[in-house]
């Protein structure tokens, strides 16, 4: 939305831009056209005159350009901050989601491992009814867990 506000408010002030930098340059010419300009002639002479409109119009064009560019300049760094700190939230919104993706399958491993032990540990524990295969199902689900929080400690330690 940020973003979305910047590009319309940039395209605003370059559409006023476009209408009031060439009006402003007609009205700034014919007014001193019709004004100082005549006086410094008759007043100064020619060489003044011609120096003054050198110095006024010379300095002038090139300001506006200047100061045009100046804006674009000013809204590209903006543009390119909001897009690097949408790139940052984006990828801090995956993190978190992975976080609490490997957090929610290691509860749920732990629970079922806590549960099997419950069961060993219960009075109607019978020897004989051992289920080996779930028993090896539930190792290999707690070795998957600790593999997948050490690589994700060591991520986070690297970033």
């Amino acid at each position: 939305m940020g973003m979305l506000t910047s590009r319309s408010n940039l395209h605003q002030k370059l559409g006023l831009f476009r209408w009031l930098i060439p009006l402003g340059m007609v009205l700034l010419v014919v007014g001193y056209e019709l004004g100082p300009a005549r006086w410094i002639y008759y007043a100064l002479g020619f060489n003044t005159h011609l120096l003054s409109e050198i110095i006024l119009f010379g300095t002038v064009g090139p300001l506006l350009a200047f100061l045009l560019i100046e804006l674009l300049d000013r809204w590209l760094v903006e543009k390119e901050n909001a897009e690097l700190r949408a790139k940052l939230l984006d990828l801090a919104k995956r993190k978190e989601l992975e976080v609490s993706q490997l957090s929610d399958d290691t509860i749920q491993v732990l629970f079922a491992a806590g549960l099997l032990i419950t069961n060993f540990k219960s009075e109607q524990y019978d020897p004989s009814l051992i289920n080996t295969s779930q028993i090896e199902i539930t190792e290999q689900a707690l070795q998957d867990a600790i593999q997948r929080l050490r690589s994700q400690i060591k991520l986070t330690e690297t970033t």
